[in-house]
């Protein structure tokens, strides 16, 4: 699934032995995530998810977290605006929660065979 984001993709996850932790922050409004012994998070993004399809191709694609507006122009955002996984504070759209776990771990660098 093809992801917009201007956050960059971690390049150093090979480097981290498969014993060091990772650790996510999930929260309402923004999500974190990183390694254990760091002192800051590696990406953080806002909790968010938008679905827009591209006004010539028809093809949809993710938007997660923070973007850059001025890409939005190539697509058809007016069915599909931002939403949470969130409802209360509680996880409620399971759907919109494993996108978000699919971009952080993809900008964290992860390939999916060493993620457990």
């Amino acid at each position: 699934m093809p992801f917009i984001s201007k956050i960059q993709r971690q390049t150093d996850y090979n480097r981290f032995p498969s014993s060091t932790p990772i650790v996510i922050d999930n929260g309402a409004s923004y999500f974190r995530i990183g390694w254990a012994g760091e002192t800051e998070p590696r990406v953080i993004f806002r909790n968010i998810v938008q679905r827009p399809r591209h006004k010539s191709t028809g093809e949809t694609v993710t938007v997660v977290g923070d973007h850059d507006t001025a890409l939005l122009k190539h697509f058809d955002c007016t069915r599909s605006g931002p939403r949470s996984a969130f409802d209360n504070n509680v996880v409620f759209q399971f759907e919109i929660m494993e996108y978000i776990l699919d971009f952080a771990f993809d900008r964290l660098g992860a390939n999916g065979s060493r993620v457990s």
